[in-house]
């Protein structure tokens, strides 16, 4: 997968710049809620990911169309997702809904398929304000060593971040692994729930 090159990408429009540690690529953005599905992508990691790839030309009607998908996203052992991101009340003018239709089909020529990811998909409850959260320990490497080391001194399986804390304290361990272990899937939780003391982790 080609990404275009990393620039602003409108005069009008606020351009935000992400890296992810996982693909090793710098991406430009142009709204929160690109940024947001990002987010979702470089924490789940399990399909690899371009932002704003290369464009493309489809026929609409008489005349020649360029497009270029916000995402597109490869599964392994999958198939190749072509997504724009939108928010639902932009989904629903006729134009949009025809040009969905043609790019439908332009790209399944291409054995990819095509999506329209909106808020709905992406900002799920809290999952979005946690994702931000949690980004910065991506770009650590995965704490496994020091997740072991304390994860088998315990005689159980879950409990509350709050909890946690207090036993990371007796080990002398620093709260912050909390973080960085949740950030790389070590501790598992329902980021779609408020990040607090009460929210529990299990692994």
């Amino acid at each position: 997968m080609k990404a275009r090159k990393v620039s602003k990408q409108s005069y009008v429009r606020s351009t935000y710049h992400v890296y992810s540690s996982f693909t090793r690529r710098v991406s430009a953005l142009e709204s929160k809620l690109e940024q947001d599905y990002f987010n979702l992508l470089n924490f789940e990691r399990d399909a690899l990911f371009v932002a704003q790839p290369e464009s493309v030309e489809y026929k609409h009607g008489a005349h020649i169309r360029r497009y270029t998908p916000d995402f597109e996203v490869t599964k392994q052992d999958g198939p190749i997702f072509v997504d724009e991101v939108k928010f639902v009340e932009d989904t629903l003018p006729d134009d949009f809904q025809e040009k969905c239709y043609l790019l439908t089909r332009f790209f399944a020529r291409e054995d990819k398929v095509f999506r329209v990811m909106t808020e709905q998909q992406i900002r799920v409850g809290e999952r979005e304000q946690n994702l931000r959260f949690l980004q910065p320990a991506l770009r650590s490497d995965p704490p496994h060593d020091e997740f072991l080391a304390f994860i088998q001194k315990l005689s159980i399986r879950k409990a509350t971040i709050a909890d946690i804390a207090s036993l990371l304290q007796e080990q002398g361990l620093r709260p912050c692994l909390i973080r960085r272990a949740v950030a790389h899937r070590l501790f598992r939780c329902d980021l779609t729930q408020p990040w607090g003391p009460g929210l529990q982790l299990s692994w």
